[in-house]
């Protein structure tokens, strides 16, 4: 049985690993479970930060985001209803003044679900631009590094070549040329 996809190893390159990335693309097939994972957008994204030198946990990354949303989703939900509710119940203590003071204590149940909600809402928002500075915090920093290796690369590739062109120099004079 032929070998479809070589494994992986520290020592691959980054060209050997976006191959292998197209391999297990193109393995997925087409209208798949495993398609819907390998979408052109994720594989891009996939490959950029492979092209960048940046690795994480990307599950983590995403379940962390989409968790986020979810609760602004449903903060947000619960929010509108609490609104509508609220403003059902202004209606009808409008339309029946004689049941006034039990509308009242529904009227403040729903306010305190609103301020409840909406300090929610607020905590979340902060929580997101945390998470979002937090991680603006980490890519400068990773591009940083980043030019820093840059740096370090070219100065390896400069005494490289001075090595080689000592070598040259130490063979023409051990040879006698």
């Amino acid at each position: 049985m032929k070998k479809l996809l070589e494994v992986m190893t520290s020592q691959s390159t980054k060209a050997e690993e976006i191959d292998t990335l197209d391999k297990m693309v193109e393995v997925a097939g087409e209208q798949t479970y495993l398609s819907s994972f390998f979408s052109p957008e994720m594989v891009g994204w996939v490959k950029n930060h492979i092209i960048d030198d940046f690795s994480c946990n990307y599950y983590e990354q995403l379940a962390g985001q989409e968790s986020i949303t979810r609760k602004l989703d449903i903060a947000n939900s619960a929010y509108e209803l609490a609104s509508k509710e609220r403003n059902e119940l202004k209606v009808k203590n409008d339309e029946l003044v004689k049941q006034y003071a039990m509308l009242l204590s529904e009227e403040a149940e729903v306010e305190r679900k609103v301020d409840f909600l909406e300090n929610y809402k607020e905590e979340l928002i902060e929580r997101s631009d945390d998470y979002r500075k937090s991680f603006e915090e980490t890519l400068a920093e990773r591009n940083g590094l980043s030019n820093q290796v840059n740096t370090l690369n070219s100065q390896l590739d400069i005494a490289v070549q001075q090595i080689i062109e000592l070598k040259a120099k130490l063979y023409d004079l051990t040879c006698g040329k």
